[in-house]
This record gives structure tokens, sequence and C-alpha cells, in this order.
């Protein structure tokens, strides 16, 4: 069974997702298929720096990778179009006309967001070149046709997946392999576990 959009609504309540969902959303931005010039997310004690979540540089853009330069704000708290919004109004006040004419903003969440689409026509008039949200149904496709990142993330031992095939060491953590069948399972407890 592949991970839900459920899995990780549920997922966000946990204490370790705030830290370790940057690293999702990085490994996801990673294997997008885009010519990479910058990738910046911090995950783990790095959630904690000033600044935008993310940025994001590439040649050209993908379906998912807005064209050009992009910046990122993730969140795992419940009040999703809350915090959509005043991430906006914070980013949009903190950045000048000009930069925002060239840069895309990204807000993603791994919460299921029913008003997202209503969001982002009003994000889309703030002046930025492109304003995307992806929610955690947006994720969970995104999981589909990334394997590399849905069935290699390490995990923190003693977590380790379940009904997965197998696993392999590799220093300090578990690795779990892609199974024969091209699925793979995980701890409900731990989807991507803070490093």
């Amino acid at each position: 069974m592949l991970i839900t959009a459920e899995d990780l609504d549920h997922w966000a309540e946990s204490p370790e997702a705030r830290r370790a969902f940057p690293e999702l959303v990085r490994r996801l931005i990673a294997h997008a298929g885009a010519v990479l010039r910058r990738l910046d997310v911090p995950s783990g004690s790095g959630t904690d720096l000033a600044g935008f979540d993310g940025i994001v540089e590439v040649q050209e853009g993908t379906a998912r990778i807005p064209d050009g330069r992009s910046v990122w704000e993730l969140s795992c708290e419940k009040q999703v179009p809350r915090k959509a919004r005043k991430d906006l109004a914070k980013r949009t006040r903190a950045t000048g006309p000009e930069e925002r004419a060239k840069t895309s903003f990204v807000f993603a969440t791994p919460r299921k967001w029913s008003g997202k689409d209503r969001w982002l026509e009003e994000a889309r008039g703030q002046g930025w070149k492109d304003v995307r949200a992806y929610d955690a149904h947006d994720l969970v496709q995104w999981l589909g046709i990334a394997p590399a990142v849905h069935g290699s993330r390490p995990l923190r031992p003693p977590v380790v997946p379940f009904d997965s095939g197998p696993t392999r060491r590799s220093g300090s953590s578990v690795s779990l392999e892609t199974s024969a069948m091209g699925g793979s399972r995980w701890s409900k407890e731990c989807l991507w576990c803070a490093t």
C-alpha cells in the first residue's frame, strides 16, 4: 500500500513532521526532472532559520517546479488557509515588486486543503511571477511518480518499514529498498522521520 493523503494529513500532527516535511519536499524537488541551479530547503534544526523555507532555481520548469527562481513556504499547521494567507502577506511585503515579478511563490502542506483553488485565485493577484500550492493530495500524486523518494527514505532506528520487503543498514539508519512489486509500505507513525 502506498502513502495516502490521509496518511500525510495524519502525519502532519506528529512532532517530527514540522522538521521532516521540508526534507520530503526537497527530495521531491530534486527528483522532479528539472536542471537545478539552486536547491535550498533546510530541514531538521534548519527549519528554525529566518527567511523563506526554501529557495529553488531551475534552468527550466516542470509540471511541479516553476520556471526560474521560486521561493517556498512550508507548513504542517492545521489552519492551512490562515497560515497560507499569513505567509503570502508577509513574503509579499518583504519582497519588492521587481523581485516578485521574476520569482514564483509556492506554498506546500502535508494537510488536505479544500480551499486551495480559492486561495490560489486570490494569491495570483499579488504580483508574483506565478503562485502554486501543494497539499496532501498533490504530494501523494507527486510521490506516485517519484519512486526514488517514496521508496528509499532513510528511517531512524528503531522505526522500520512494515511489510516492505528487504532492508539494508546504512550507517546508523535503515533504508527501505523498493520491493520487486514496485511499491513500499511505511510505518504510519513515521513517514519521513527527522534526521
